[in-house]
């Protein structure tokens, strides 16, 4: 474990020290360019989870400067891109502050949300305030979109959507085992997808034998898995961050709580491979927005996975990207592709075309509701979630749904630990 956490600390270090050098460079180049301003948690409680996705954001504005630039109609030109960014260290007054000088000081063309629900709300009405069109990278929660905000779209599918699959996977391959403990973090993403799942399980005729929370950050969860093993469930959803999932593995490990099957938020997430190794990982399964092995077709716009896996590898050698990364890459191929079709740097006409616009990314097939700007369910041609699941060589395989997935991959029942 002293290894694990080593190589994270030097990770982060390493990502401070290309946030501070990439962010002096960008600032001394003054052409006339698309500036798009962001806030990262480089420290903080969420640097962890945040870095990878400010990543990827990095891989776009890499990928789409060495194709010229966004065509601009109205400028009859190429425009380069440049990422204004700035470190909120995890803090929402510093979220505020530093929002309002991205628009104001740096006058900035458009916003990318910070990361994660949480902090996603506490901005996402600034977009309005200073009518600046915002791309929302990882904010998964519906109620960021039910404000009455205009210049918001989601860059993620919903939270609903994003915790059902590993309930659907269920339902169709264990018909016969119906009994879940459902337990989450109580913080505002996972508090999101569990009250939304909780639904979906109840319809989908799932026993929910328990459903309990245990406190945002919390260091021991044995006193909740102590009722969960108790109970003997059949499935164990376990919905947290990522620092809450890990210290429920390895304290159900630790335990011995058995179930048939053992689904947790996130599960690409290369921190658990980090913190926990493929033994302990082998056969937890859940869902995560993209995985390594994903390969969508008719991609419409950006890189395909091999293009993005050798582009980050050149941006940050010797550091893996996980499912988040991704989403920043995501983020600009929306914006871009938006701005191509609005031909114009104006925020209202961008969001404007969210109204009919439709893509496919490395991240899938994606459509937004046009009043509220959420992303649309993947039978209304929005974004798929997919299931994967860890083997013992710490590697994953995408399961569920059938499209996307193959279920002879599955391992079924686990009967962990």
């Amino acid at each position: 474990m002293k290894a694990g956490r080593s190589s994270v600390i030097a990770c982060a270090m390493l990502v401070i020290a290309l946030a501070i050098a990439e962010h002096g460079a960008v600032a001394q180049g003054q052409a006339e360019m698309i500036k798009i301003g962001m806030t990262n948690s480089f420290s903080g409680g969420l640097a962890q989870a945040a870095s990878p996705v400010w990543r990827g954001v990095m891989v776009w504005q890499d990928w789409v400067n060495a194709q010229g630039g966004i065509m601009v109609k109205d400028r009859n030109k190429k425009m380069q891109v440049q990422v204004v960014y700035y470190d909120d260290e995890t803090s929402r007054e510093n979220l505020i502050r530093l929002y309002e000088k991205l628009a104001t000081s740096d006058n900035v063309d458009f916003f990318f949300a910070p990361y994660g629900s949480g902090q996603t709300f506490v901005v996402a009405g600034l977009g309005d305030k200073y009518k600046k069109f915002m791309v929302s990278t990882s904010g998964a929660a519906p109620n960021i979109y039910q404000q009455g905000y205009k210049y918001i779209v989601q860059g993620i599918m919903q939270a609903d959507e994003f915790g059902r699959p590993y309930l659907d996977m269920l339902a169709k391959v264990d018909p016969n085992h119906k009994k879940i403990a459902m337990i989450y973090e109580d913080h505002l993403f996972p508090k999101s997808v569990a009250t939304l799942v909780k639904d979906v399980a109840d319809k989908l005729g799932f026993q929910v034998v328990l459903f309990d929370r245990f406190p945002a950050g919390a260091q021991d969860v044995s006193a909740v898995l102590t009722r969960v093993k108790q109970l003997k469930p059949d499935h164990i959803y376990f919905m947290a961050n990522i620092e809450g999932s890990i210290v429920g593995l390895r304290q159900m490990s630790e335990l011995k709580v058995r179930a048939r099957s053992i689904g947790i938020l996130d599960n690409g997430m290369y921190y658990y491979k980090q913190a926990l190794g493929g033994k302990l990982l082998d056969g937890i399964m859940g869902p995560v927005e993209w995985d390594m092995s994903q390969r969508y077709k008719g991609i419409t716009l950006g890189p395909n996975n091999d293009e993005f896996l050798a582009l980050h590898k050149k941006r940050f050698p010797g550091v893996e990207p996980d499912n988040h990364t991704p989403l920043g890459t995501n983020a600009g191929l929306i914006l871009q592709r938006a701005i191509e079709l609005a031909g114009t740097l104006d925020s209202v006409k961008v969001r404007a075309q969210f109204c009919s616009m439709k893509l496919t990314t490395l991240m899938g097939p994606q459509a937004w509701d046009c009043d509220t700007g959420l992303m649309k369910y993947p039978s209304e041609g929005g974004m798929p979630a997919i299931v994967t699941q860890w083997r013992e060589d710490a590697s994953t395989v995408t399961v569920w749904p059938p499209e996307f997935g193959d279920i002879k991959l599955l391992k079924f029942p686990v009967n962990k630990f």
